[in-house]
């Protein structure tokens, strides 16, 4: 499943990204099952969906409204080592994950995301049905209230006015020893970096910066890492 580019110009996923679907399946519990990889670096490597600490905080089954999807988890183990989905579901359930923050890596090239569905199974024919899949659904949802609980960020640092023409201010919730703000453009290229010390408040200029998109990467005293997007217009 290749989803593609996730930044154009004023077009951006706000703070998550979630994927559902319908599926069941009937394996072979020793021999047989399936699972979800994860690919950033367009299909060189995969990761299994739940060890993935690339992008963002990764949660299984965290659509708002059904909590208690279907997901397997780190006891469900298959024959060759991954996590996945094996025996039988008895009939079509309904699972969800999601990334949540941005789903961006700002130190990478324009980054792609490609989900697999792999299946696993012997030579061995035991007439059991295998995995089948339907109604698989990606989308991004306004979290409301609840995100401050599950990303502290906008506790953390906030910027007005946004969209900018000329500058703008960065807040912060305390004094921090030392800032480092470093402005990436929707190809994931760093375009300047500035840094702060025992400050509050920051007067962030556009200087050179063209009109569009932009991500701000804030770290706070060399130990926090706060992605934030920014707006420059005329």
């Amino acid at each position: 499943m290749y989803i593609g580019n996730f930044i154009t110009p004023y077009l951006f996923y706000p703070y998550d990204i979630f994927f559902d679907f319908w599926h069941k399946f009937d394996t072979d519990t020793l021999k047989d099952g399936c699972y979800i990889t994860v690919s950033w670096d367009k299909g060189l490597t995969w990761t299994n969906i739940i060890n993935d600490t690339i992008y963002g905080q990764y949660i299984g089954g965290a659509t708002p409204g059904y909590w208690n999807t279907y997901l397997y988890s780190l006891t469900d183990t298959l024959y060759n080592g991954e996590y996945g989905f094996l025996g039988k579901s008895n009939g079509w359930v309904h699972t969800s994950f999601a990334w949540l923050v941005f789903p961006v890596k700002l130190d990478f090239p324009p980054d792609t995301m490609i989900l697999r569905f792999n299946f696993i199974s012997d030579s061995i024919n035991n007439n059991k049905e295998g995995w089948m899949i339907d109604r698989i659904r990606m989308f991004s949802i306004d979290l409301g209230g609840g995100i401050h609980s599950l990303l502290s960020d906008n506790n953390i640092a906030t910027i007005y006015p946004n969209p900018f023409n000329n500058n703008t201010e960065i807040s912060l919730n305390k004094i921090y020893e030392n800032v480092k703000v470093e402005v990436f453009d929707i190809h994931g290229k760093s375009q300047k970096q500035f840094e702060y010390y025992n400050c509050k408040k920051i007067k962030f200029n556009r200087c050179y910066l063209n009109n569009g998109l932009y991500l701000l990467k804030i770290t706070l005293n060399n130990e926090k890492n706060i992605s934030k997007k920014v707006i420059v217009v005329n």
